[in-house]
Formats: structure tokens, sequence, C-alpha cells
């Protein structure tokens, strides 16, 4: 069983360290038993990042809310979910369910904020209001949106059990441009024995790639990714 000062160490050993601005994505089944249970994984990642480093996850939206006028239903379907579905709230709505519990245990968490779109993220700590100044309505995630000042800011991204494919920060306009980003990642995690790597930030790196880590003393990424 994991306890919060446990994965506090182990998030440290992966390259968080105080005042990082860094988005998460996890799995709670993969952090395995948590004693408090799974708030004890962000709470972790806030006790490494201290109140002068930022916390940020993609939230997005309940099933529907953002289908209506895609053409990816029958106008049928279109015209009940109109007719049945709540009007969308971004501070009372819940996430999506395919982006896990962990999300929505930090949305609701005091002190978090989240950006009025449908296309929604939440974020706690010392950059959150600056995250979200502003919203650009043609396209969420591309220029002026949240994960370009998250680029700006050097922001790394954290998997905790997982790969980067639920993270839109890898298929975005905003990160085809010069990338300041940096990822790490934990295969199984935390433990004092998991396999761990982070990437190095490189100003000069033209992608953000996930580390990959081996079994071994050393875990390396690739692109511009540093050793640990």
């Amino acid at each position: 069983m994991h306890d919060r000062s446990r994965l506090s160490r182990d998030l440290h050993a992966l390259g968080l360290t105080a005042g990082d601005t860094v988005m998460v994505h996890a799995s709670v089944r993969a952090v395995g038993e948590i004693a408090g249970g799974p708030d004890e994984i962000h709470l972790a990642i806030k006790d490494v990042i201290t109140s002068t480093g930022t916390l940020m996850m993609y939230a997005s939206c309940p099933q529907y809310v953002d289908e209506v006028g895609r053409g990816n239903l029958s106008p049928a379907r279109e015209a009940e979910l109109l007719e049945k579905l709540p009007a969308f709230d971004p501070q009372t709505s819940r996430s999506a369910r395919d982006n896990g519990a962990r999300v929505e245990l930090l949305r609701t968490w005091p002190g978090s904020r989240v950006n009025p779109h449908v296309v929604r993220f939440v974020a706690w700590g010392r950059h959150a209001e600056d995250l979200f100044v502003l919203q650009p309505w043609d396209y969420a995630f591309g220029r002026g949106s949240a994960l370009e000042r998250f680029l700006e800011l050097d922001g790394k991204l954290l998997l905790l059990g997982c790969d980067h494919t639920p993270s839109p920060f890898f298929t975005t306009p905003s990160t085809s441009r010069t990338s300041r980003a940096s990822a790490c990642r934990a295969t199984r995690c935390p433990s004092s024995r998991t396999e761990r790597a982070c990437g190095g930030g490189s100003r000069r790196s033209t992608r953000v790639t996930a580390a990959r880590t081996r079994t071994g003393p050393t875990a390396s990424s690739r692109g511009s990714s540093t050793r640990i």
C-alpha cells in the first residue's frame, strides 16, 4: 500500500521539483492501493511542486455535450439531445468519463480552476489563472490556448501508468512548433523500484516525446530528453 509521503518521494525521483508547471495523465488503477484514497495522488503532486508550482489536467465535458452539429449523430438523436441534455456549466458539469476519476477529483477539490469551454482544463496553483486568461473559440487547443501558455511556462508532462495517448498535447498545432516541454513517465507507478525517466526540456526540440522506460539501472528517453 502506498501513502502520500511515498508518492511524493517517487514523484520527486521522476523529476518533479518545486515551482514546476505539470500536466498530469494518470491511471488510478495502475498506481495501486493508496492509504487515504486516490485524492492522495494529486495531493502528493502538490506537495512536490508546492504552491509556487501549477498542476493541470484535461477534464473536457460530459458525453454528447460537444457532439451536436458535428455530423456524427442522426438528426433524430441530435433533436433528442437538444431537448433533454442539461446546459453545460464549466464550473459544475462533470469531467468526461474517458479521462478518468483522478481529473474529477482535482476538479472538485477546493482551489481548482477551470476554463469556460467544453474543451475544458482544470488547474491548481500559481499559474492557474494565467493559463485560462484567454480562451480561443475557433480552435481551443491552438494558439492562445491553455496548451500554448503551458508551453510558455516550460511545462512538464507526467504520465503515471499510461502512455501519451490520452493527452491532447501531442495532437495539437500548439505542439507542432518548437516545443520546450519535457516528459516524465512511470510505467509501474509509483514505488521505490519504479523505472523512471524525465525529459530534458530542450528549447531546440521540435517535438515532445514521453520517456520510455526499460529494466536495468538507467532509463532513457528519445529525442532531446536527458537521462537521470
